[in-house]
């Protein structure tokens, strides 16, 4: 095992909109990856439609965490869903 934790969602809420966030941690040699949030409302058609929140943080071993948040709000009561996936490619 390499240490670095699995990836982990959770809910922001932004005035009265809810958004799913994915928050992920990539060791010092994985900077030069590429990371994309992309979300999905059926799990068959997926976009890159996410914001960063916040700067990266530089964790004490040299990892990186990240928080992505989905630009389309979900609500709950209305039985609408959002889905993410964290997409990694190497340059």
């Amino acid at each position: 095992a390499n240490g670095i934790p699995l990836p982990s969602a959770s809910i922001a809420s932004i005035g009265d909109d809810r958004y799913l966030v994915l928050e992920f941690t990539r060791q010092p040699g994985e900077r030069e990856s590429s990371f994309t949030l992309e979300s999905s409302s059926d799990l068959a058609t997926w976009t890159n439609s996410a914001i960063e929140v916040g700067a990266p943080v530089t964790n004490p071993d040299g990892s990186l965490t990240s928080r992505l948040r989905d630009l389309i709000p979900f609500d709950s009561a209305t039985g609408e869903r959002r889905f993410l996936r964290l997409k990694i490619s190497s340059e």
